[in-house]
């Protein structure tokens, strides 16, 4: 527990250019290529996102050694920042080589779609995950806190999960028409409007792409974790957008 605590104090200290110790100074050569050429919104909100995805860890590391369950409605915030897309999302910018004013970032429906993007990438991470983390004991999983807070069948949580997961691809997908109007409403053209839609485009693949990573990685498939083929707690609700 308390080397996450370290581990969080020693990001910042990379981020201060003053690590004195042999991961922190790995960690800030990292930074520096990563962050070169970055504008100071994408260097604000990677440093945030990645500093408050690693505080998880601590933060669940306490929660289990007090012997505490998280309640479903906070658990649906912590997943967020735990689940790492956020950082992902930063970074996906720089491989597509799309740059985002600040002007769009803080657009309403912009964060809308890349927290609904966050979050179900988070779910389906935990219905996949949910057979092995199960049998570990780990609660820090939506299913299994649906499960503990409405009662029924383990199969039923597994459906109230899917459930969610469709609500989420509504969401999403209305964040998307609601960012059209947004960005012809802040006049935003040129380079700043065609970077703004080549992300809801990617955006909307990276959805896409979670059935396809979450069915086959190995860390969903190995037999000694699950087997598909046997797999009874599958959603209805868990099919491809």
């Amino acid at each position: 527990m308390g080397r996450t605590g370290d581990f969080g104090h020693g990001l910042r200290t990379c981020w201060r250019g003053c690590g004195p110790g042999a991961h922190e100074r790995a960690l800030l050569d990292l930074w520096l290529r990563t962050a070169a050429g970055q504008p100071v919104g994408w260097l604000r909100q990677f440093r945030r996102d990645t500093a408050v995805w690693l505080w998880t860890y601590h933060a669940e590391a306490v929660q289990r050694a007090a012997g505490q369950v998280p309640h479903l409605d906070d658990f649906v915030l912590h997943r967020r920042e735990s689940v790492a897309m956020q950082p992902f999302l930063s970074l996906h910018g720089i491989d597509a080589g799309i740059s985002l004013p600040d002007s769009a970032r803080t657009l309403p429906a912009y964060l809308a779609l890349r927290h609904g993007v966050t979050d179900h990438s988070g779910l389906i991470n935990d219905i996949c995950s949910l057979e092995k983390e199960a049998v570990l004991g780990y609660e820090h999983n939506s299913v299994l806190l649906l499960h503990r807070e409405h009662g029924g069948t383990l199969q039923q949580a597994v459906e109230k999960a899917g459930a969610r997961q469709r609500r989420l691809t509504e969401r999403i997908q209305r964040a998307e028409e609601e960012l059209l109007i947004q960005t012809d409403t802040a006049r935003m053209t040129g380079p700043d409007r065609t970077a703004l839609h080549e992300c809801v485009r990617d955006y909307r693949h990276m959805v896409r792409a979670d059935y396809d990573y979450h069915l086959q990685a190995e860390r969903y498939t190995r037999p000694d974790l699950t087997n598909p083929a046997e797999r009874t707690l599958r959603s209805n609700h868990f099919s491809p957008a």
